[in-house]
């Protein structure tokens, strides 16, 4: 080879090792980048979690006992509305009272997911508890991404999704029954994110976003009604708060200190239009709109046996009043706070999850900061009509599931504020 040919190669070999050290240290600063860093860990918890989870599932459907739990009761419910969905029957007869065996209270967001996924060739209880688990995994992501946008702290939403996929009880659920708590807390996560990124800073596209899940969440759930009701008042208490202390005399653009009357109005329009699979069936059939069948039983009496009659509800606030007095209230609403705020997270979250709850509102009392404040204001506030019903209903995967996705974005919250502290 001649000097020249040498000369050529050397030269060549090293742009080809310049270009790999710039390759590396690009690579590098990519890696480093935190919404990098925390999109790898949830992709490893979900990769785990669908390992964990897909086994397990194989476990549970090899026995005919575990098949007939994960169809069995309501998930019974659930199926057949799916089938009747995914046949093209949207009528959603089953919310006509006729004295027979009630689902005037089933949703039909669980049973549309389960309808989609049986169109898209999903057949069988296993492969449809798969589909629960890839909820539960969608779940994770939902926490990362709505914290990095409502906090800015990728790190935040890593804490999120930690929380979520820590919950046991929801892995549990998604493996072992067909039933809507997964998705809830899917949908609610988002809802809630929305709701924090509007209290933090004010927005059309965030409070749009808070109202559309709002109102999925509720086509899920019923108490998702409770969810959307609270967000909306956190929001409008954020705004009154913004507005007390800007001063008659500040000029301020649409969204950004005073009440946004007309904001609030799509809103409310767009919660309406997406709610109607299950309001509209309702006034056609009862004409009552939250017509949810017993369910208001549970609010005035103290046994579930009683309660859990089907049909129209046969019991009102006068039943109450007639067989309780105000003693017996106070001990009722204390006996459901303690099992709804303190039993349900230390069961089904987790000590270490429920410790660090208790550490994240102490955080946002002495930072003062408001957002994350409101929102742990809001998980309560929600959790208030499941708190006075749990002596009626104390099966703990209801509140479990409503505060979940409160103590994920709490905690997250909390974290995100002592990360802006440190900054600064």
């Amino acid at each position: 080879m001649t000097a020249v040919g040498r000369s050529s190669l050397t030269a060549a070999r090293g742009r080809v090792a310049r270009g790999m050290r710039a390759a590396a240290r690009m690579l590098a600063r990519i890696v480093r980048t935190p919404i990098v860093a925390a999109s790898v860990c949830v992709a490893l918890l979900s990769a785990s979690m669908w390992h964990d989870g897909s086994t397990y599932i194989e476990e549970v459907s090899s026995t005919l006992m575990g098949i007939r739990k994960l169809v069995g009761g309501d998930s019974e419910h659930y199926l057949a509305i799916a089938d009747s969905l995914r046949e093209g029957d949207l009528s959603m007869g089953h919310v006509e009272p006729t004295g027979a065996a009630d689902r005037a209270h089933r949703q039909p967001g669980y049973a549309a997911l389960l309808a989609l996924a049986g169109s898209l060739g999903v057949q069988g209880a296993p492969a449809l508890a798969r589909v629960n688990l890839a909820v539960v995994i969608a779940s994770l992501w939902i926490a990362l991404l709505v914290t990095r946008l409502a906090t800015g702290s990728a790190l935040a939403g890593l804490l999120a999704a930690a929380v979520v996929y820590n919950a046991r009880f929801l892995f549990d659920i998604a493996t072992e029954r067909l039933l809507t708590e997964p998705l809830y807390v899917a949908v609610a996560l988002g809802a809630i994110g929305a709701c924090l990124a509007y209290v933090r800073r004010p927005g059309a596209v965030s409070l749009l976003l808070a109202a559309g899940l709002g109102g999925l969440a509720y086509l899920v759930r019923v108490n998702g009604l409770f969810l959307a009701a609270t967000l909306g008042v956190a929001m409008l208490a954020a705004d009154i708060h913004r507005a007390r202390r800007a001063g008659p005399h500040v000029p301020t653009r649409d969204l950004t200190l005073h009440l946004p009357l007309a904001a609030y109005a799509a809103a409310f329009a767009l919660f309406v239009a997406v709610t109607t699979p299950s309001w509209l069936p309702r006034v056609l059939y009862t004409g009552n709109p939250v017509y949810h069948g017993y369910l208001p039983n549970y609010l005035w009496v103290d046994e579930y046996e009683r309660a859990h009659v089907p049909g129209p509800p046969q019991y009102s606030i006068s039943t109450y009043v007639a067989e309780h007095g105000a003693g017996d209230a106070v001990k009722r609403f204390t006996w459901g706070f303690q099992r709804v705020f303190w039993e349900t997270p230390r069961d089904k979250f987790g000590i270490v999850t429920s410790a660090a709850l208790l550490v994240a509102i102490v955080v946002l009392l002495a930072l003062r900061d408001t957002p994350g404040i409101v929102i742990a204001c809001a998980a309560v506030l929600q959790a208030l009509p499941l708190a006075w019903t749990a002596l009626a209903n104390p099966a703990r995967r209801l509140p479990a599931a409503a505060l979940l996705p409160f103590a994920a974005l709490v905690i997250a919250a909390a974290a995100a504020a002592m990360l802006r502290r440190a900054r600064r």
